[in-house]
């Protein structure tokens, strides 16, 4: 690849740019060379545009000494943090393409792997005096650039991973050993679907992969105590034990505290990460939302003070314009908060299956003496067994909600 090349996968013409705010021809190569050195190497760089405009159309070409000063003088780090911030996001697919890289449907560009790529071909150019014979699919190779973060990952599993027990003083147990997922659905009623248009999606063991495939942004909406929390404990815990696979970073959020002067990426993001792991300062994880490697789940939206709801749309939406990449998944009860969140497609949660109810049961009951342990707690907490033969297994005195027609109204 000649520089020429390189920089002309930048030029749109007058509507468009690779790079933001910088539309003309010019332009572009005195970014890329000022992106490449530290301020106290920029004197051999020409102080005219139109001597840069030559260097974009080949009729001139840097001199061998500035070519040197970048080989001998290339910041990697900061070229990476600038240009991982300049790509413009609405033409990267199509940078990229130019550049060789084609991406598989559905997949993500990581814009830091990408700007990494750019500075790799960038310093092989100038080493080689204005070209090179590297091409950029030899750097960009998203599973051999993947970050690990052991220390959030366990400590995060650690806290997610144990519910406290029904009717028990205080027992834990396993997540994973009692779960049942609600079956999700993009109608809320199948009354519904005969009615619409729209194919139905249907999601019976979710993951956030699966989500992501549906939308990169989903709302999951259910009534209260049908298992919203329990289930973003779910994806959490599916997503970050893989995540050495993955390279992704799961983080769950609370917003029942939200108010209007928060920031969600340094509020509740950042410092979120941080809790569990220090070495994930604010700039790491920037970084990570930059590059689309972020799994942001939001529990608790319709807790938001209604004072507040304003703020957290508007809030929510320049979070997700500034890092587009990035998975997003807000779970929320049915209310006006919602109606004015744009962009977010909903999955409902629906009442357990007479069958998945039997099962949920069985794991709650693994273990103990059945007869004995119904006849134990049976009065506890204002709780009723009846017969599993009935099919309605626990019933609670103050909703009067059967725990199969309402998932989990209250017992987890």
């Amino acid at each position: 690849m000649k520089y020429t090349d390189y920089f002309s996968n930048f030029y749109m013409g007058r509507s468009s740019c690779g790079i933001l705010g910088h539309k003309s021809k010019g332009k572009i190569p005195e970014y890329f060379f000022k992106a490449a050195l530290p301020e106290e190497y920029y004197e051999p760089l020409p102080t005219e545009d139109s001597e840069y405009r030559k260097w974009f159309d080949g009729i001139r070409k840097p001199n061998s000494g500035i070519w040197g000063t970048v080989a001998s003088h290339f910041d990697k780090d900061s070229f990476i943090d600038k240009t991982s911030q300049d790509l413009n996001d609405s033409t990267l697919k199509e940078v990229m393409h130019r550049f060789g890289l084609e991406l598989q449907t559905g997949e993500a560009p990581d814009k830091r792997l990408f700007a990494f790529t750019l500075a790799k071909l960038f310093h092989e150019i100038a080493k080689g005096n204005g070209e090179t014979t590297t091409k950029a699919k030899t750097f960009y190779k998203p599973k051999a650039h993947l970050t690990s973060f052991p220390e959030y990952v366990a400590r995060t599993i650690a806290k997610y991973e144990k519910i406290k027990m029904p009717f028990s003083e205080g027992e834990e147990r396993l997540i994973d050993d009692i779960y049942v997922c609600n079956k999700l659905s993009s109608r809320l009623s199948a009354t519904r679907s005969r009615h619409s248009r729209t194919q139905e999606t249907v999601i019976l063991d979710a993951t956030l992969d699966l989500l992501e495939a549906y939308s990169k942004k989903v709302i999951l909406v259910a009534n209260g105590g049908m298992g919203k929390t329990m289930l973003l404990q779910h994806l959490f815990l599916e997503s970050a034990r893989k995540h050495t696979q993955t390279g992704r970073l799961p983080i769950i959020i609370e917003l029942r505290d939200f108010s209007g002067g928060n920031d969600l990426l340094n509020d509740y993001i950042i410092k979120t990460a941080s809790i569990y792991d220090e070495k994930l300062t604010d700039k790491k994880v920037e970084k990570l939302m930059i590059s689309g490697k972020c799994q942001i789940l939001m529990d608790g939206a319709d807790e938001i003070d209604p004072s507040d709801e304003k703020a957290f749309q508007r809030k929510i939406a320049e979070l997700v314009d500034r890092y587009p990449y990035n998975q997003y998944v807000v779970a929320s009860r049915e209310c006006g908060l919602l109606k004015g969140i744009t962009g977010f497609s909903r999955m409902y949660l629906h009442p357990f299956s007479r069958e998945q109810s039997t099962t949920l049961i069985d794991n709650l009951l693994k273990g103990y003496d059945d007869e004995t342990y119904y006849q134990k707690y049976k009065k506890l907490h204002g709780w009723r067994f009846l017969s599993k033969a009935q099919g309605v297994c626990f019933k609670s005195h103050a909703t009067d909600l059967c725990y199969y027609e309402v998932s989990y109204c209250g017992i987890l």
